[in-house]
């Protein structure tokens, strides 16, 4: 017990007082010192780099802004897909990192394409498509599919998406020589002792004019999770443990067809297609314990049994014609549909006793989105250039709410305010962009997008509607102060992109006992943010490397997080006035030759950051609810020529040590403060027949741990009173993973 209340003691948070200092004084010391690391490496870069020449090896080619990777460079390599070309690219695997963490239902969850999106393009267009995702499209473009991979730096006037730093295009070849396949097929091992087996297989065909690439995936997405949980009051000793398991259990199953069909007059019409079935099982066990002094008493166990049901569908296409004189039309169609039923059983079992089930609830969203697009481009001059684009989009949800609670065996419904929403939006949005190049070494772009939307949204307690208009300004400047010196700047208006989800009751799903009822919000009115970026880039000569150290502040209004509802002890999405947020980022990628490692190579980040809103309880300033001040990553990754032999490891972490800061949530009536120790996962894989490969993959080698501390208050954290201090700590599951694949 003493060691127990030694834990719990030690691990005491004051948040407010964290967040007094943090909130102020951090914010300006870490622009300075990212201030005074940028003139020091600009003053290193300028005599480093005024009068050197690139010479690439390896078949890498620089053009312009462009770092061109053709077949050439990647013969060594034994690569069957795209992805496999783009691991071996140093200086980008965040862009790859990034895409291959999108989930289909985080990219539904964006309303509209917007003039911003993927940083990885296929012939110089995003996908026409949204659930049917950029990193699973790489995984079926096939390497004898590619010409030449481009990493293109800054703004490019004949690119298809707008971004301020690094965008990778993939050139597909115009016919392939044969048709060709890839297949996969894998053996999970977690922690648990469950073991899934998951299988991949792409196919793709070409004649003169006609390609298609057809895909079927299962993929596991299997976790478990154990944890304990000290409960105490401030400044005593716990009074409470609970050990818990966390398991889910899910299988992904995916069909894609991507058709593309080049006219005699050089126009391209490209079909994407994608359906999936991603529903999943979650239990939750609690066992709890009731503490003394020199003794604990088993009290009883709590379950938690979740059962998700979620199937979507997608179809796009996109259209282009290039005119004789250099202008370009484009249009694209997209629909997608999702239907999921979110289902939820909590029971009890008292020591000796029947398993008492007193809780039930469920949440069931359908979506649908129907997307139309247009743009022209005019080339005025070899400097100048004209784009027109429009947006029209129809975005629904269609939700039903439902909790029960067991009354004396008796079954009750529990009223809810707004429990069934219909939400229509109709959005139509203009982009205009205008690109000047006055010399091969500057070049600027300037636009100006609009956006109107009409949002109706019916039920039985809510019958609104509501117009936004919005302008949003934007200006890219790229300047190379050398052949491998470049600066970028942005400064752009942005508004973010409601989640309609928010307009209606639901639960919080934050605990593992029973969730919290939120309230929906009506209200609520999108997020507004003038950001400003500025980035130095250095590349090493020889393609060596590259870093960019990347400086950015967001002046952010209409901030949306959680204010009060009602009498204050009940919690609903809204927004909670202004907000700031300032940081630096240092990003580098470079090879080790040097090291006599001819195909090893590393990439590495590192982002320090401030922010600064009011706490809608409280009226304190604080941090901004789940940013990291502290976040650091790095990959390491060596190809070898005996039997193309390749391994790596990856790693990024948080922690509230000196080189990584913890994770702070605040919600209607806690306060948590969460450590992690850092991940590795690590990979090899080998050449064994022909082009067949043999890989291990481990997940969490070293399963880390994550400690939380939390303080719950008395009604609100407006009311200042601590009722309980909560230390908790879970270790995450170990995934290996053995797989086989080739092509045919």
């Amino acid at each position: 017990m003493a060691e127990q209340k030694n834990r719990v003691i030690a691990f005491n948070i004051t948040l407010s007082r964290f967040d007094q200092v943090y909130g102020q004084a951090r914010s300006n010391r870490l622009f300075f010192h990212a201030l005074a690391l940028s003139l020091s490496l600009l003053i290193f870069g300028s005599a480093q780099g005024q009068s050197v020449t690139p010479v690439l090896e390896n078949s890498a080619q620089a053009e312009d802004a462009r770092v061109v990777y053709d077949e050439a460079y990647f013969l060594e390599f034994n690569a069957l897909t795209a992805e496999d070309l783009l691991n071996r690219i140093p200086g980008i695997q965040d862009i790859l990192r990034d895409a291959q963490s999108a989930t289909a239902s985080f990219a539904t969850a964006r309303r509209g394409f917007g003039s911003t999106g993927d940083q990885i393009l296929i012939d110089g267009r995003r996908l026409s498509g949204k659930s049917n995702t950029i990193a699973s499209a790489l995984r079926r473009i096939q390497s004898s599919q590619v010409l030449r991979v481009e990493v293109i730096r800054g703004a490019t006037a004949d690119l298809d998406v707008r971004t301020e730093g690094v965008v990778v295009n993939i050139v597909l070849k115009e016919s392939l020589a044969a048709d060709t396949g890839t297949w996969e097929g894998s053996i999970s091992h977690y922690s648990d002792g469950q073991v899934q087996p998951g299988a991949q297989l792409s196919y793709s065909g070409e004649t003169e004019s006609f390609g298609y690439t057809l895909g079927l995936s299962a993929k596991p997405r299997n976790s478990f999770l154990d944890r304990f949980d000290l409960l105490s009051r401030p400044g005593d000793i716990p009074f409470l443990r609970e050990d818990e398991e966390q398991k889910t259990n899910a299988t992904d199953l995916a069909a894609t067809l991507n058709l593309r069909y080049t006219f005699d007059d050089g126009d391209h019409l490209n079909f994407n297609g994608r359906y999936a079935d991603e529903g999943r099982t979650e239990t939750i066990e609690s066992i709890q314990f009731a503490l003394a002094p020199g003794n604990e008493l088993f009290t009883g166990t709590f379950f938690n049994l979740r059962k998700v049901a979620n199937t979507n569908w997608e179809i796009g296409a996109d259209y282009e014609h290039r005119f004789t004189d250099g202008d370009t039309l484009k249009t694209l169609l997209l629909f997608n549909s999702s239907s999921e039923k979110d289902e939820r059983s909590f029971s009890f079992i008292p020591p000796k006793a029947q398993k008492n089930v007193f809780r039930f609830q469920s949440q069931a969203p359908n979506r649908t989105e129907l997307i139309v697009r247009g743009s022209y481009k005019f080339i005025l001059t070899p400097q100048h250039s004209l784009d027109f684009e429009a947006e029209g989009a129809i975005n629904k949800l269609d939700q039903l709410v439902q909790l029960s609670t067991v009354n004396k065996g008796v079954l009750e419904d529990i009223p809810l305010f707004n429990p069934d929403a219909r939400v229509d939006e109709r959005r139509t949005e203009t982009f205009t962009k205008y690109t000047w190049q006055p010399t091969s070494a500057l070049q600027m772009e300037a636009a100006v997008d609009t956006e109107y939307s009409r949002l109706r949204q019916r039920g039985s307690d809510v019958n609104r509607t509501r117009s936004f208009f919005f302008l949003r300004p934007r200006l890219d400047v790229r300047f190379d102060y050398t052949d491998l010196i470049q600066f970028r700047g942005r400064i752009e208006r942005t508004v973010s992109q409601l989640n309609f989800a928010n307009f209606v009751s639901g639960f919080s799903t934050d605990d593992n006992t029973t969730d919290v009822v939120k309230a929906g919000n009506p209200g609520l009115v999108p997020q507004k943010a003038w950001e400003y970026d500025l980035t130095l880039e250095r590349r090493l000569a020889n393609d060596q490397g590259v870093w960019a150290l990347r400086l950015f502040y967001f002046d952010i209004e209409d901030h949306i997080h959680k204010i009060p509802v009602g009498d204050g002890t009940v919690a609903a999405t809204g927004n909670i006035g202004s907000a700031r947020e300032i940081g630096a980022e240092l990003s580098t990628g470079f090879r080790l030759s040097w090291l006599g490692l001819q195909g090893g190579s590393i990439d590495a980040a590192y982002t320090l950051r401030g922010t600064s809103t009011t706490d809608a309880f409280t009226g304190q300033k604080r941090i901004i609810h789940g940013l990291i001040d502290r976040f650091w990553s790095m990959s390491f990754r060596n190809d070898t020529s005996w039997h193309n032999l390749s391994y790596g490891f990856a790693t990024e972490g948080f922690g509230g040590n000196n080189i990584s800061g913890p994770l702070f949530f605040f919600d209607v009536d806690f306060e948590d403060r969460i450590k992690r120790r850092f991940d590795i996962n690590g990979f090899v894989e080998v050449r064994v027949l022909g082009s067949m490969t043999v890989r291990f993959d481990v997940t969490r080698a070293i399963r880390p741990n994550a400690i939380r501390g939390r303080q719950t208050f008395a009604g609100s954290r407006g009311s200042g009173t601590v009722l309980s201090e909560e230390f908790r700590k879970g270790t995450f599951s170990r995934e290996l993973k053995l797989s086989l694949r080739g092509s045919f």
